[in-house]
């Protein structure tokens, strides 16, 4: 049986309780990462018009972050997250980060200074979303009181 992210560490059960600030987690990154995924997929020219980013570019990063919405959305349902999942969750918000920096620094793409704008704001979120996840990932998950 496959471990799986309940609290703090894993567990055999296979049905645990799902610890929710994973699931906020999971939630908050698809509710940002599925409007950017489909301004650019289908407004690929016209973000490449004001920002200098190539045209495809923009539409295959789009169409890519389409699947890992609905990939994301998989894991908020399930009634637990392999550790390992949600580790993988972790580490592609943090490449895609590196990546929107990295591209304009080693001169692969030309942005302006609007594109430039449209890659930190994404490098920031997403960033962020790898800087919670082991924060969330590492803390014991808080339950109520018993009464």
């Amino acid at each position: 049986m496959t471990p799986t992210l309940t609290t703090r560490g894993t567990t055999m059960n296979p049905h645990p309780a799902p610890d929710p600030r994973l699931r906020t987690l999971i939630r908050w990154d698809v509710a940002m990462t599925l409007p950017v995924g489909l301004a650019m997929a289908l407004l690929a020219a016209p973000l490449a018009a004001v920002t200098g980013v190539p045209e495809m570019l923009l539409r295959s990063v789009g169409l890519a972050l389409l699947p890992y919405v609905a990939w994301l959305l998989w894991l908020a349902r399930r009634p637990s997250v392999p550790r390992g999942t949600a580790w993988t969750m972790v580490a592609i918000n943090a490449l895609y980060a590196i990546e929107c920096v990295l591209l304009p620094l080693l001169g692969w793409i030309a942005p302006n200074a609007l594109g430039w704008a449209f890659l930190l704001v994404q490098a920031v979120g997403v960033g962020s979303f790898a800087l919670l996840g082991p924060r969330v990932l590492r803390a014991p998950v808080q339950r109520a009181a018993m009464h």
